[in-house]
């Protein structure tokens, strides 16, 4: 009897579970992406009571039941399709109704200088079907006239959830705050949207979801924002299509708690882009002059890439979390007057093509794992940094400038091609460095006030294919303890940028070519070609018969270098040359 009652306790609180999942199904958040139920299926306009709402400048002509007229304002009362044409000069559109209101807009133009063009007061849901092969005009005026209890801020205002389709043209004119605003949640499923705003773009309290479309916001604030704080289930941004161009003095795309990313083409600015980074107040702030957060893609807790194409332009990071960053998928051009790539927590890279053309720092988190993907970036100062810290952290006003947490970062890379080209550390751990695969290339600092490599505690190399070249004044050698045998050179004098280091094995068989692209003294080679036992001859200068790879040669010949010297390896690091290298503080920024 006491087994029978366990297992209907069990199947109650399954079936619970399970009833809960179906309630909360489009706001139903993986360990991946969060899953959102479109709005879409089963709409049949034609199946619809229909009425016909015809503009003439200052007067309605109405073909149907379900509204009231007054003056130049008209309420949709009851739920059914409303079909609107024509030109309003002064007035507006408002739904009042506990139904599904479908609003199909035919070639509007409606100007409402006292409010929203559009007002959801109340409704179910809301859908807002852009007609093929037609333009609509929506524009609001810079003053509303409106009673204290209402909190209408937009061209398209809802209190209700608002779905907007089709594939016609929506302009927006937002001259009094934002473009559409919604204080439940927005699906944006198709359609040509073009907005203007005093504000915001978008703004969605619960969340944020675009299906597909094309997106085009001009914004002094955010471009698109979710502000559900007061829900932790709630406040995220999911987008899983579509074309989105954002220029935007604020955040290009901010959710309050998470960002999920599954496809898109995304082109955002922020900030004036990355050369306002320079910029300085009077205050001596850095930054955007307004010191206003100018990220490209930014959320407070979390943000999850599973695919898209991205061109970031930011004053400020490029993608940012408060929280943590997964990257799986997706190609990304990048340039930020600030990080690259930041999460306060921890960044994890699986795959995608990340192009970072410039930054201050490149990617930066309290904890870096990359397994896979293709990575090309250059930092002004550190190249990866395990680091840690936020924006109110920031010393001395600088973005990127964080306080130190010796000993707490870590860098994990089992895989991918990473090329990191560094005026600051070229690999910066707070704490430990381990690399057990892939393809790592660093052309780090020239002056000696940085290394190529730069850690706390310890920095293992256990697979992989390793160079790291700089200046020799502040370099650090990986740890002993690591399992894959190391190379540490240190010419007596630097040699210029493109010369050529090579190593060879006592047959003549080419171990590594590589040609740093800057002046450098100290260089740092692991392979698994490089055995113990075996004698190595180090070469420099001279000439490849072949293009190098971001300075590596491979399938070509190798000829007239200098020799500098034989090394035997006897042991797991090999130092070769007067190492004017310092012990290992780390984090030195």
């Amino acid at each position: 009897m006491k087994k029978i009652k366990i297992m209907v306790v069990v199947l109650v609180i399954f079936v619970f579970i399970f009833l809960l999942y179906l309630f909360t199904r489009d706001t139903f958040v993986s360990d991946n992406i969060i899953n959102i139920d479109y709005k879409e299926n089963d709409i049949d306009f034609e199946q619809m009571d229909k009425t016909y709402i015809t503009f003439e400048k200052d007067s309605i002509d109405v073909d149907g039941g379900g509204t009231v007229v007054e003056g130049a304002t008209i309420t949709l009362k009851s739920g059914g399709s409303y079909y609107l044409s024509g030109t309003l000069d002064n007035g507006g559109v408002i739904v009042d109704s506990s139904d599904d209101v479908y609003i199909i807009l035919n070639g509007v133009d409606i100007t409402n200088e006292d409010s929203s063009a559009i007002y959801v007061k109340n409704a179910k849901t809301t859908y807002i079907h852009i007609s093929d092969n037609t333009v609509n005009n929506l524009t609001d005026g810079t003053v509303y006239e409106i009673d204290d209890s209402e909190d209408i801020d937009a061209t398209i205002y809802s209190k209700d959830d608002l779905v907007i389709m089709g594939s016609g043209t929506l302009n927006i004119n937002a001259n009094y705050n934002h473009g559409i605003h919604s204080k439940d949640y927005i699906q944006i499923l198709g359609g040509v949207i073009n907005i203007n705003s005093k504000n915001e773009g978008i703004k969605g309290k619960d969340y944020v979801a675009i299906k597909d479309g094309e997106i085009n916001i001009i914004s002094e604030s955010d471009g698109i924002q979710a502000t559900n704080e007061e829900d932790s289930t709630l406040g995220y941004i999911a987008i899983d299509g579509g074309v989105i161009h954002i220029d935007s003095s604020g955040d290009g795309i901010y959710a309050i708690t998470k960002l999920s990313i599954t496809g898109g083409n995304f082109t955002i600015k922020t900030g004036g882009g990355s050369s306002n980074s320079s910029n300085q107040d009077s205050w001596g702030n850095w930054g955007n002059i307004n010191n206003t957060s100018a990220k490209g893609l930014k959320a407070s807790e979390s943000i999850v890439i599973e695919g898209g194409t991205f061109e970031i332009d930011s004053s400020d990071d490029a993608i940012h979390s408060n929280g943590s960053v997964v990257i799986n998928e997706g190609e990304f051009w990048i340039s930020s007057g600030d990080d690259g790539i930041h999460s306060d927590t921890s960044l994890v890279i699986d795959g995608g093509k990340i192009e970072i053309v410039k930054s201050y720092e490149g990617l930066e988190s309290l904890e870096i794992t990359i397994n896979n993907g293709d990575i090309h970036l250059i930092a002004s100062d550190d190249g990866l940094n395990a680091a840690g810290g936020n924006d109110s952290s920031s010393m001395n006003g600088r973005p990127g400038q964080n306080p130190m947490s010796s000993g707490k970062g870590k860098i994990i890379i089992n895989g991918g091609s990473i090329y990191v080209n560094s005026s600051g550390d070229g690999i910066d751990a707070n704490g430990s460095v381990l690399i057990t695969d892939g393809m790592v290339l660093v052309d780090g600092p020239v002056d000696s006030g940085n290394g190529a490599l730069d850690f706390d505690t310890s920095f293992i190399i256990n697979g992989g294919i390793v160079v790291a070249v700089g200046a020799s004044g502040m370099n650090q050698n990986p740890s002993s303890n690591s399992s894959q045998n190391i190379i540490s050179i240190n010419f007596s004098t630097s040699k210029n940028a493109n010369e050529i280091v090579n190593i060879t094995d006592s047959s003549g068989n080419e171990i590594i070519s590589y040609a740093p692209s800057k002046r450098y003294q100290s260089v740092i080679i692991s392979t698994p070609d490089i055995e113990t036992g075996n004698s190595y001859k180090i070469y420099s200068g001279g000439s490849y018969s072949t293009s190098s790879s971001n300075g590596l040669y491979s399938n070509g010949i190798y000829s007239n270098g200098t020799l500098y010297t034989d090394v035997s390896v006897t042991n797991i690091l090999t130092v070769v040359g007067n190492q004017a290298g310092i012990p290992s503080f780390g984090g030195r920024r």
